[in-house]
């Protein structure tokens, strides 16, 4: 012990530490975006930091074995990703990794591409009592996010992509959320390409008007949870077609576009994770285990819906709404999964008016799409 303890005061002793600095830093961290961290030789990624670390952690170990630091680096990191977790979620489970994973895959990841340990996955799981298969998505999401985010920030990856991939990373970037901002402008980003790909007449709009409706238009052909607000983009001609251009901008200011795109782009994040395994004993159990989470994103998506009332829909949440919400993203996933044909990545053609509201079951609920 003692030699061990000589061997790590003569490396202290040698210059800067960047083991300690690293946890120090997981460890105190709160920013939601990108961070620079101050270092004698410049400032540094937090990324960059941890990698300095491990190494510095991992010749530690062979001075000093009975001393090493990498059970304290770890709990550092897993500290992070529950910060990053959102507060209102309790119990903490799948959708809560996933947003911790999406954090890490933005703050960290983009700049550095690492991406959290299964170390660390491990300890997140064993102090949030998230399933070690839910917390397994920390590193995914991480890593899916991360690649959409640099693919949106560069955009020339898109110029010539298809528009299956426009749709997918912009969900993923949705998914993100305000927690991060960095992650919310680079998703307008994709869906202003998204938007470009999309020929629809509004010029008898005004032009903030025009802007809105372009958006909504959007939003709504990649993300078929938002259907219903649809009924909001005004019709050319519609004796209340100016008061529908003032209500379309403030719910613009209001946020409530962004907000319902975050709320379904999770609540889709969640059913795919349930689709995933293919093993039809673990497919059951993955897809109870989404069931709670599954739950509170599509509450989260209803309660901002109504907010919106495009449709006169209830007060309160109707349970059949919510089942086929989940029917319609089901239907929905299943359409991605099929092998891609000429027409199946190209985005739908758009109609010169908006539909009319969908008919309404009773409750206030909205039949589900056809596959």
């Amino acid at each position: 012990m003692a030699a061990d303890e000589s061997a790590l005061d003569r490396r202290e002793a040698q210059g800067p530490d960047p083991v300690q600095d690293a946890i120090d830093w997981f460890t105190h961290d709160t920013a939601d975006t990108a961070q620079s961290i101050p270092r004698p030789e410049g400032p540094v990624a937090p990324g960059d930091l941890l990698t300095e670390a491990l190494r510095q952690a991992a010749f530690d170990d062979l001075l000093a074995p009975s001393a090493s630091r990498k059970p304290e680096l770890v709990r550092a990191q897993a500290a992070w990703l529950i910060r990053h977790m959102p507060g209102h979620h309790e119990p903490r489970a799948l959708d809560s990794a996933q947003q911790a994973g999406r954090a890490w895959g933005i703050l960290i990841s983009a700049a550095t591409n690492i991406h959290p340990s299964p170390q660390v996955v491990a300890e997140v799981a064993r102090q949030t009592r998230i399933s070690p298969r839910a917390a397994d998505e920390i590193a995914n999401q991480s890593l899916q996010t991360s690649a959409a985010f640099s693919r949106a920030d560069l955009l020339i990856p898109y110029d010539d992509a298809p528009d299956a991939v426009l749709v997918e990373d912009w969900n993923r970037l949705a998914a993100c959320g305000p927690e991060l901002p960095g992650a919310a402008e680079r998703a307008i980003d994709v869906l202003d390409l998204i938007a470009a790909r999309i020929s629809v007449d509004y010029a008898w709009m005004s032009t903030s008007a025009q802007e809105a409706a372009q958006l909504y238009d959007s939003v709504i052909r990649v993300q078929p949870l938002l259907q219903e607000l649809g009924p909001l983009i005004p019709a050319r001609g519609h004796p209340d077609a100016a008061s529908g251009e003032e209500r379309l901008l403030a719910l613009e200011d209001q946020g409530v576009l962004t907000a319902a795109s975050t709320a379904a782009a999770r609540a889709r994040a969640v059913h795919d994770w349930a689709r995933e395994e293919s093993e039809p004993q673990l497919k059951r159990t993955r897809m109870v285990e989404a069931a709670a989470p599954g739950t509170r994103t599509l509450l989260a998506l209803n309660k901002i819906l109504e907010q919106a009332d495009p449709v006169g829909r209830g007060e309160d949440v109707d349970p059949h709404r919510l089942a086929e919400i989940v029917q319609l993203i089901g239907q929905a996933s299943a359409r991605d999964r099929q092998p891609s044909q000429a027409s199946a990545s190209t985005l739908p053609q758009p109609s010169r008016h908006p539909q009319p509201p969908t008919p309404r079951g009773p409750g206030g609920s909205t039949p589900p799409l056809g596959p």
